[in-house]
């Protein structure tokens, strides 16, 4: 019963972090959220967000940020979360 409450905990807290502009622990959160529960489109548009603010908080690696977070995203979804 507790464990369903992770995926949710996980999305709440990267709310949070996105609320004080913490674009990496926030993605990192909604990334988490999105392994356990990947049809969470609440999440997804948490993820999505703090990708966003991190590709366009720089401008010389935005690019680089979002390709490695879209890689993290891939590695965490096929269970390689080791390959980071």
């Amino acid at each position: 019963r507790n464990a369903s409450l992770v995926p949710t905990l996980l999305s709440n807290r990267s709310q949070a972090y996105a609320m004080v502009e913490d674009w990496e622990n926030s993605l990192a959160d909604a990334a988490a959220s999105l392994t356990i529960r990947p049809a969470n489109k609440k999440t997804w548009s948490r993820y999505n967000k703090a990708l966003d603010m991190l590709s366009n908080g720089t401008r010389n690696n935005g690019a680089e940020k979002r390709d490695s977070a879209g890689l993290i995203l891939r590695r965490v979804l096929v269970g390689k979360p080791r390959d980071l």
